[in-house]
């Protein structure tokens, strides 16, 4: 039985008196409506929780189910009808547990089921957030330096176009006191894993306090930054962070928008050069090192650009990344 948008989680020891069959492992079971990432994301969580699977079994089916949540029929996936959903059968064998952490086990998986279930069902209005940011960072919208507007327009609109998977987004108002500048959670402005109540705003207030941002005289149109917090979401990474300014009609900063997640794997085979931000440090460092892309140290240096570690590449300064590859 499970009512609609309801996740159903059973963690238990197969007994043949009780469950009608054996086995040495212990079951985790899931039905739930169907979405992205749901196996990866529970997979992810036992094994941070230091459990080897040893079997996945994971049908998709279309059902139909009474006003009480019964099951009434049972059909392919293929088979698509008004009353018919999409649901995901999901059972993991893991290393056989004690009875007394099983209750745990299945809050683990219920907690990760309840993020997956944010960040996708949120996934749209995250993205039209960031097309709202990509509007902010337009020529017109804001004054700046226009060489770095442009890049960072093309970054956040590189990111919309299947580069980035976001997990959560959240606004925050600059509020000064005696000089002393201070982040503020927007109320309701969360989205995905931080859309809720006073939770949800802890949760945010923290992320963003590990980043150790100063947004006074804050003169960056865009930063990229790693977060405190490991992903539940797809896959256990530190989570990134986008954080773009909001700028009041002076121009001055009023507030930050932040964009959570985490950058597709793909952003991760693409050569530097070809991505906006990335190819301006490239840029940068080409000319620092006085060499010609088509020489011998050229090659060379775009062979160290192209095997530098991807999240290390989106955050170093362009001065510290020519540093680090001139000592090769």
């Amino acid at each position: 039985r499970r009512r609609p948008d309801e996740a159903v989680v059973r963690v238990y020891n197969p007994e043949q008196e009780e469950h009608g069959w054996r086995s040495r492992d212990t079951i985790v079971e899931v039905v739930a409506p169907d979405m992205p990432f749901l196996v990866d994301s529970i997979s992810a969580a036992l094994n941070r929780r230091g459990l080897a699977i040893k079997l996945t079994i994971h049908p998709v089916f279309s059902v139909t189910r009474d006003g009480e949540g019964r099951l009434t029929a049972l059909h392919e996936t293929g088979v698509i009808a008004e009353l018919t959903t999409a649901e995901a059968a999901i059972q993991l064998h893991v290393d056989r547990q004690p009875q007394e952490s099983l209750g745990e086990l299945e809050r683990l998986v219920s907690g990760v089921i309840s993020d997956v279930t944010l960040a996708t069902s949120d996934w749209l209005k995250m993205k039209r957030l960031a097309e709202g940011v990509l509007h902010e960072l337009e020529p017109a919208a804001t004054g700046g330096p226009e060489p770095e507007r442009l890049e960072a327009h093309a970054f956040v609109n590189w990111m919309i176009n299947d580069h980035f998977l976001f997990i959560a987004t959240c606004e925050f108002d600059l509020q000064g006191d005696a000089g002393r500048d201070a982040l503020h959670f927007v109320e309701g402005s969360g989205l995905g894993v931080l859309r809720g109540g006073a939770e949800a705003r802890e949760r945010a207030e923290s992320l963003i306090s590990g980043l150790g941002l100063d947004l006074s005289g804050f003169e960056q149109h865009l930063l990229v930054t790693k977060t405190n917090a490991r992903s539940t979401v797809h896959r256990p990474a530190y989570m990134d962070c986008v954080a773009v300014p909001r700028h009041d009609l002076q121009g001055r900063v009023i507030g930050l928008s932040c964009l959570i997640g985490l950058f597709a794997s793909v952003a991760y085979n693409t050569p530097p050069r070809q991505i906006p931000l990335l190819r301006k440090k490239v840029d940068a460092v080409f000319t620092g090192a006085q060499v010609l892309p088509d020489s011998h140290s050229g090659r060379v240096l775009a062979n160290i650009l192209d095997n530098f570690p991807r999240d290390t590449l989106f955050q170093i300064s362009a001065k510290d990344l020519l540093d680090t590859c001139l000592l090769y």
